[in-house]
């Protein structure tokens, strides 16, 4: 962000860089190519296996989270002081899918249900591409002037998410498929994570060479911004614990393993996916980099607030595994 501020032009659309293609279509295809690389095919053909841990989770997802988002929006747009592109980015922000890496590494971590986590993951940014564009479009043009971001092209939208993001996966899985040794070592020699999260920062950069460069980084009103900042923490928060308090109903049968993955999943929300939704849906306007901040500070929140659930649920399983333990001896 630092960096857009300095020279803005140099990563603008129809700028130097030509960032219209070069990060709009270049930049986004190879993040998901990657990811088509990284993802175990098997584990895609299992993903319908668990169906009642995966459809619980992408109803809280893709559901709850989308439709509390869009109530508390339009709450935020009955003050007339608060920023319309800022509570419009906070429909955006939790109408996007789940993570897909963060959440799987932190269920690790505190030894919940890995493979349910990594399956719900993918799930949901698979059927997110589909299902997101469709929610943040209808909520987004019923609490804010659908002329204010111009004529919605659904058409456009998925013809867009097919190019830069179904394609380049599918191209991926075909490849890990045709050359799994060769792909093995290129993951082994290759820091594919820290690539990713570069090209993640390159998409955030473009945003706000944009955003910066126009005059309504200048409008932005504060009280909003922080409004924000506090909002989304309440949300996690809340969204955290209804995936928990329904993980533990007990006609589910769920363990304490699968509530982990529920909550890490159910809670989150992905940038790497909703940035270039943002971009593609809203890449005529110039308010796209404010309408991405909801979501990165979102983002941002629930890796510092994950790190404290991953401590707290650690003890909470091993604290059965104890008793467990305690019981056979």
């Amino acid at each position: 962000i630092a960096l857009a501020a300095v020279y803005p032009p140099l990563g603008k659309k129809g700028g130097i860089l030509k960032t219209e293609y070069t990060i709009s279509y270049g930049i986004v295809c190879l993040i998901f190519f990657l990811s088509g690389i990284s993802l175990k095919s098997k584990v895609l053909a299992k993903a319908t296996l668990d169906w009642k841990i995966h459809l619980i989770t992408q109803t809280i997802s893709l559901g709850i989270t989308p439709l509390v988002g869009f109530g508390i929006g339009k709450l935020l747009l009955l003050s007339p002081n608060f920023d319309v592109n800022l509570a419009a980015g906070l429909v955006v922000a939790c109408a996007t899918p789940t993570t897909i890496s963060s959440n799987v590494l932190m269920t690790k971590m505190c030894g919940g249900n890995e493979a349910a986590a990594l399956v719900n993951a993918v799930i949901g940014n698979i059927i997110g591409v589909f299902i997101s564009p469709s929610l943040i479009v209808s909520y987004v043009s019923s609490i804010t002037p659908t002329t204010k971001y111009g004529e919605f092209n659904y058409r456009g939208i998925f013809l867009s998410l097919t190019i830069t993001v179904i394609i380049p996966l599918f191209v991926g899985q075909i490849v890990q498929f045709l050359m799994p040794n060769f792909i093995s070592k290129v993951q082994k020699k290759l820091p594919l994570a820290k690539i990713n999260s570069s090209m993640l920062l390159i998409l955030v950069w473009g945003v706000f060479c944009d955003t910066f460069s126009s005059d309504i980084i200048k409008t932005i009103n504060i009280t909003s911004l922080i409004s924000i900042i506090f909002l989304n923490l309440f949300l996690f928060l809340l969204f955290s614990s209804v995936s928990f308090i329904i993980s533990r109903i007990k006609y589910f049968h769920f363990e304490k393993r699968d509530s982990v993955a529920i909550v890490m999943c159910g809670a989150t929300k992905t940038v790497a996916l909703g940035i270039p939704m943002i971009n593609i849906i809203f890449g005529q306007s110039s308010a796209v980099g404010i309408l991405s901040i909801p979501l990165l500070i979102y983002h941002a929140e629930q890796l510092v607030i994950g790190q404290g659930f991953v401590h707290y649920f650690d003890s909470w399983i091993k604290k059965d595994e104890q008793v467990e333990l305690d019981e056979i001896i």
